[in-house]
C-alpha cells in the first residue's frame, strides 16, 4: 500500500509547476487603465481618511476631513482622466487599423464589442410600434 501511495506522490510532484508570487504595485486585473500613480493617490486618500476618522479634536477633525475630500476628489478626477485617455488610445489604435480589416475585426473582438454568436430572431412574432 505504501508503494502505491509513494508512486502517486511522485507522479504529482513531477507535474508540479513553480508559482511565482507577485508583490507590490501591480496592475489590477481587468482594469487596463489602472497605473502606479493612481495606486499612490488611492493609498494617500485611504491614509487621509484613516487620520480623519481617528482624530479626536473637533477642529483637527474638520481640517482633516477637508484634506481627505481634496485628496479623494483628485483621485476620482485622475481615475476618470486615466479611463478617458485609455479609451482615446484604444479608438486611435482602432482607427489606425482601418486599412487592414482582419486586424480591425481582431481588435474589435479583443475589446469584446463583437462576438461570433448570432442572435436568433423570432420571425413568426409581429411587433407593432407599441411593442406588442
Amino acid at each position: 500500500m505504501d508503494y502505491i501511495y509513494q508512486d502517486i506522490v511522485d507522479m504529482m510532484k513531477r507535474n508540479l509547476k513553480e508559482v511565482v508570487q507577485r508583490r507590490g504595485a501591480e496592475k489590477r486585473r481587468g482594469q487596463v487603465w489602472f497605473h502606479r500613480g493612481l495606486q499612490k493617490l488611492r493609498k494617500a486618500f485611504n491614509k487621509a481618511e484613516k487620520q480623519w476618522l481617528e482624530s479626536r479634536n473637533e477642529e483637527q477633525r474638520k481640517a482633516r476631513r477637508e484634506t481627505y475630500w481634496k485628496i479623494r476628489r483628485s483621485h476620482n478626477k485622475a481615475v476618470r482622466r486615466a479611463k478617458r485617455e485609455h479609451e482615446e488610445k484604444d479608438s486611435d489604435r482602432l482607427e489606425a487599423t482601418l486599412q487592414d480589416p482582419k486586424k480591425w475585426w481582431w481588435l474589435l473582438s479583443k475589446k469584446k464589442v463583437t462576438s461570433k454568436k448570432v442572435a436568433q430572431v423570432d420571425m413568426s412574432r409581429v411587433i407593432d410600434g407599441e411593442g406588442r
